[in-house]
């Protein structure tokens, strides 16, 4: 009983995931395949560089990294091809990793990705998914013994 309850979690996981939807989704339905870009958030500006973002976009923006994606549910599966950008809502300005970088006050080396980019929620699924059967499969195989010798 518990090894079925600890195999059906990272299911029942997903299934909520899956079924939570926004206002603006409510009247989309299910969306079973997703991708085109996101943008996750990768460090808030502070001081000068938080004015001079803002004066120069009309907005007030973020840092973030902008990134093309595939999915399932709403849960990414796979990224490519990210950039530094600053960012309003929807709205975009597209940044080089030096301008990125001056603006946090970081050399280019030292700045990294979201963890979102590296490892996207929807592969961690996946991943949990396979060691959860993968688990299960040799579990089953102990509990079945050795075969019955047979007569002859």
């Amino acid at each position: 009983m518990q090894r079925s309850l600890v195999l059906a979690a990272p299911a029942l996981a997903l299934a909520g995931v899956a079924l939570m939807s926004t206002p603006a989704q409510a009247g989309k339905g299910i969306v079973l395949i997703t991708s085109g870009d996101s943008v996750a958030h990768y460090a808030d500006l502070t001081g000068e560089m938080k004015k001079m973002a803002d004066e120069a976009t009309g907005h007030d923006v973020q840092l973030g990294y902008k990134y093309s994606q595939f999915g399932l549910f709403w849960l990414e599966l796979w990224t490519w091809d990210g950039e530094y950008v600053l960012f309003h809502d929807d709205t975009v300005w597209e940044l080089t990793p030096d301008q990125a970088a001056e603006m946090l006050a970081v050399k280019v080396e030292d700045l990294g990705t979201p963890w979102r980019f590296k490892l996207p929620f929807g592969l961690m699924i996946l991943i949990g998914l396979g060691a959860a059967a993968l688990v299960w499969s040799r579990m089953k195989g102990k509990d079945e013994g050795p075969a019955a010798p047979t007569a002859g």
